[in-house]
């Protein structure tokens, strides 16, 4: 969901110039990357408890701190705005699609 939403945004961000799409892609990536290592990191290790989702976040965090300073010292020009916009639409995503999903679930409920 949220790669095919980064797209559509990136590409529609061309229709302002090359730089906000860009920009607009790696804010998507900075957010995609991170949580991609932790679901792995949480799926991969033993169900043992809180353990392996703590370090997964934990490593989320770190690789976040990462990526932001590799955008922020390597890529000139960068459009903050659309990096930003784009980063914090997508962590939205982590919010708005399990509330839509629980209110779909429920009104399905209802009627069967």
């Amino acid at each position: 969901m949220q790669c095919m939403l980064m797209v559509l945004i990136a590409i529609g961000c061309l229709a302002v110039d090359w730089v906000t799409s860009y920009s607009s892609a790696l804010g998507g990536l900075v957010c995609i990357f991170p949580g991609v290592y932790a679901a792995i990191r949480a799926l991969k290790e033993a169900p043992s408890g809180i353990t392996p989702i703590v370090a997964g976040e934990l490593g989320k965090l770190a690789l976040s701190i990462a990526l932001f300073i590799v955008v922020f010292v390597l890529v000139k020009p960068l459009n903050v705005l659309s990096f930003f916009g784009t980063f914090i639409g997508l962590q939205l995503v982590y919010v708005v699609v399990p509330v839509l999903e629980s209110s779909r679930m429920r009104n399905w409920q209802k009627r069967h």
